[in-house]
């Protein structure tokens, strides 16, 4: 009878070593899910790199701006419910334009290309009342024709969208009266700013984004889009 004593205490060890490591094995998986910008919990909408790294924020090494705009731009995004384009498994190619006016209006333009149908979706917010949470509006869809999305293309890469890098930028303003446009395709993420552009790329810009803006006009009213059987 001596002996069951201590076979207690080694069975009570034991289970104690288990607990403990299943406790890190989830810790660790917690871990690795954080770090991993293509698991879209509703945790990780909270981290500000959900939506985008920092270094693509980077602007002739003024850390103090740069993390404004980094944070402006996400707290942005997470108002209008956007989805994240840092993921690995992101299977389309996208663009995305916010279209600022300083106090005043914020316009979310989302161009998808999904196989053979591009998509182009739309939201805006208006401040009301200094102070108070913005108005979101519903968002909105259409089917455009791939000549748009083939005019989007053409247009950034004659204004050096995705070879715009930190040492061609100036210093992106502080009070959110700006574009940004965003990129994902083939597996590459940028985002640059209209204050990174020089003159005449910056109206290169502007007429390609009030014509995506004319689009949301005439678009039928974004009436719902019926995808064909076994969807796209």
């Amino acid at each position: 009878m001596s002996g069951y004593p201590n076979h207690e205490i080694k069975v009570k060890w034991s289970i104690s070593y288990s607990t403990a490591c299943l406790i890190l094995l989830i810790l660790a998986s917690c871990s690795s899910s954080e770090s991993g910008f293509k698991w879209k919990t509703e945790r990780l909408s909270e981290k500000e790199e959900y939506y985008a790294p920092y270094d693509l924020f980077r602007s002739s090494n003024d850390p103090p701006i740069d993390s404004f705009a980094h944070r402006m731009f996400t707290e942005t995004l997470r108002q209008f419910d956007e989805p994240s384009f840092c993921s690995d498994s992101l299977e389309y190619d996208a663009y995305r334009f916010l279209l600022q006016e300083a106090f005043t209006r914020t316009t979310l333009l989302r161009v998808e290309k999904r196989k053979i149908h591009a998509f182009l979706y739309w939201q805006e917010t208006t401040r009301f009342v200094p102070g108070e949470p913005d108005e979101v509006s519903d968002e909105k869809k259409t089917k455009i024709p791939l000549s748009d999305w083939n005019k989007i293309e053409s247009t950034l890469s004659a204004i050096g969208f995705w070879k715009n890098t930190r040492d061609q930028r100036g210093h992106p303003k502080t009070d959110g009266g700006s574009q940004t446009v965003e990129g994902w395709s083939n597996g590459v993420h940028q985002i640059v700013s209209s204050d990174y552009l020089r003159y005449p790329e910056s109206q290169k810009l502007t007429e390609l984004t009030d014509y995506l803006l004319d689009r949301t006009k005439f678009s039928r009213s974004f009436e719902p889009v019926i995808l064909p059987a076994g969807g796209f």
